[in-house]
């Protein structure tokens, strides 16, 4: 959502330059098309900040992103052995869709049930760039 809030910007701020003709416009055309820009712009970092609560500075939110790069979420998932393997496909790739990876099983056999253990990274934009 930020980083197309970004681009967003950056796209009215490039259009708002496209529009100029310095050669033929005065100085006051000039100023007053980029107050327009300058205009949409806060208007834009408003709505970004309005929607993503606005308590935390930039350089807060990018630290949380970086340390979203080096963890790791764990969730233990016991399933009852009812013999059907639908039942586990059924349980397994319902976690899958929420992005669980599972890496581990032991059987419990006093309980009579299967124990799966699941990790994930954490949701981070950074993910998306080529180089993290």
């Amino acid at each position: 959502m930020k980083s197309i809030c970004y681009v967003l910007l950056s796209l009215i701020i490039l259009s708002g330059c496209d529009k100029l003709d310095t050669k033929s416009a005065s100085d006051e055309d000039v100023e007053k098309k980029l107050d327009e820009v300058v205009g949409q712009a806060k208007s834009l970092f408003n709505e970004l900040r309005s929607k993503t609560g606005g308590t935390k500075g930039i350089s807060d939110l990018a630290q949380d992103e970086v340390s979203k790069l080096m963890s790791v979420e764990y969730r233990v998932i016991e399933i009852d052995d009812v013999g059907d393997t639908k039942h586990f496909d059924y349980i397994l790739n319902n976690a899958g869709q929420d992005r669980w990876d599972c890496f581990d099983v032991e059987k419990i056999a006093e309980r009579h049930k299967y124990r799966f253990f699941c990790k994930r990274k954490p949701k981070s934009y950074l993910r998306y760039f080529k180089d993290f």
